[in-house]
């Protein structure tokens, strides 16, 4: 499936909620398999984002161990540029579509989130 750099980056808290409910075993290890599939590649996406932040960042006066961009700041248009070519970036990750029952109650937002990665209407 290809999928962008946005999408993978989206659907990484949408998918760590729907993980905390119960559901049965095949469909929690289904769950989890996406999870793990995607991990990997979030990881390449935080290490690029982090470098941009050290990049076109400046140390947060309120946390000074850490680095933000100041939306004011010059270097942010550059910095929103870049950030904006990582996250269309398209890579070809093989997941399954995992099918949700439905019976399960949660909000449409997470769902819109996993609209790639999830199929609704079973048992």
């Amino acid at each position: 499936m290809k999928l962008s750099n946005g999408e993978i980056h989206n659907a990484t808290a949408p998918l760590a909620r729907l993980m905390e409910q119960k559901f049965p075993i095949q469909l929690s290890y289904r769950l989890a398999k996406l999870a793990a599939i995607l991990d990997p590649q979030l990881l390449v996406i935080e290490k690029v984002r982090a470098k941009l932040i050290q990049t076109y960042g400046e140390q947060d006066p309120d946390k000074p161990q850490q680095m933000r961009v100041n939306p004011n700041s010059e270097s942010f248009p550059k910095f929103a540029e870049e950030y904006g070519i990582l996250m269309s970036q398209e890579v070809e990750i093989e997941v399954e579509v995992v099918d949700l029952p439905n019976t399960l109650e949660i909000e449409p937002s997470v769902l819109m989130a996993l609209d790639r990665f999830i199929r609704l209407g079973t048992n």
